[in-house]
Formats: structure tokens, C-alpha cells, sequence
């Protein structure tokens, strides 16, 4: 498995994705589950929409629950 890792790393650099990547904020999300939680990806979505318009990003963004906002009711 090892020897798998490593060649799709070599490709990789061959084609100048590795570098592309160091562009990118990293990203932390703050929830005990395994995955990214739902309450995340609309908050994921939109920061993608801003950086391909443009916008500026932090280097490093922290995601919580509390950044989310409430789903609207109907009532």
C-alpha cells in the first residue's frame, strides 16, 4: 500500500498540484462526528463561492456550530 501512496505523490508533483494547495485556507471544524457535519457544508459552500470570486481568506478558518445559522421555520 505504501509503494501506491507514494507513486500517486510523485504524479502529483509531476503535474503541480501539490502547490496549488498551499493557496487554500486550512480548514477546521469543530464537532465530534466522523464526518463534516451538515450544519458545516453550507458554511463550506459559501467560502469556496468567495474564493472563487475573488475574496480574501484567512490562512486558517475555524468552523463551530454557533457559526451556523438556524434553519428558518415556517410558523
Amino acid at each position: 500500500m505504501r509503494k501506491i501512496i507514494d507513486a500517486m505523490k510523485r504524479c502529483a508533483v509531476q503535474f503541480g498540484l501539490g502547490r496549488g494547495l498551499y493557496d487554500f485556507p486550512k480548514v477546521f471544524i469543530e464537532t465530534t462526528d466522523k464526518y463534516i457535519p451538515s450544519w458545516a457544508v453550507p458554511l463550506l459552500d459559501a467560502m469556496v463561492a468567495k474564493i472563487n470570486a475573488g475574496g480574501a481568506v484567512r490562512d486558517v478558518v475555524v468552523l463551530k456550530p454557533e457559526h451556523a445559522k438556524p434553519a428558518r421555520t415556517n410558523g
